[in-house]
């Protein structure tokens, strides 16, 4: 496998993604980040980590999608590995995504009527937005060993959900949802870290096609 055929691969991969998932959960995240902001003065720094954490979890919900293939019903034997087209519709959508959580937080910080906006950590938030997406595209990997119809998004977008209320009640020390002004708040993001490394080890395993 060369780059020539990664690249080649770029534009009818790009026609196969379900991008309608993602462009709504782009959408909600930045609508449930925003709005309130819009229309309250009375939001704090905790109450913006809280809203901006829902939003990475919409676009999460959207990237379950990322690797569904109804194709795969009836080209059970491809040249290309499964990797290398995970891979390649993760390349497609990765600068999207990145751009929008950017401005996504851009215009929190920007558009805000309070202070509170001001002081948003980015890079904390981005971290976690990074860990739920690799988790979630690694539950769609690992749902591909185990369906046959290439609707990946069936298992995945279910179990995303669940990881994170089981995320949400984690009891201390392992905790990861905090608030900004908590002590252990640094302690926790070394978890997150160790995490998306997990996750991100988990699809690069379930991309590898079984013998």
């Amino acid at each position: 496998m060369n780059a020539r055929t990664l690249y080649l691969l770029l534009r009818p991969t790009a026609h196969a993604v379900k991008w309608r998932p993602m462009v709504a959960g782009a959408t909600l995240g930045l609508a449930i980040l925003l709005v309130p902001e819009a229309l309250t003065s009375r939001l704090t720094d905790a109450h913006l980590t809280t809203l901006a954490r829902i939003a990475a979890i919409c676009v999460a919900l959207g990237a379950a999608f990322l690797l569904d293939d109804p194709a795969t019903r009836s080209t059970l034997t491809v040249p290309t590995p499964r990797l290398a087209r995970n891979l390649v519709r993760v390349a497609l959508a990765g600068p999207a995504v990145a751009l929008w959580w950017a401005l996504t937080l851009g215009l929190a910080k920007t558009t805000g009527h309070h202070a509170a906006a001001a002081h948003l950590p980015v890079a904390a938030l981005t971290l976690e937005a990074a860990t739920l997406l690799a988790t979630a595209l690694a539950l769609s990997a690992i749902a591909q060993r185990r369906t046959v119809d290439g609707n990946t998004s069936v298992v995945a977008a279910p179990a995303v959900l669940l990881l994170v209320a089981v995320a949400w009640f984690l009891p201390h020390p392992v905790e990861l949802v905090l608030r900004p002004t908590d002590p252990h708040w640094t302690a926790s993001h070394y978890n997150w870290a160790a995490a998306l490394a997990t996750a991100l080890v988990a699809f690069l395993w379930a991309s590898h096609e079984r013998a």
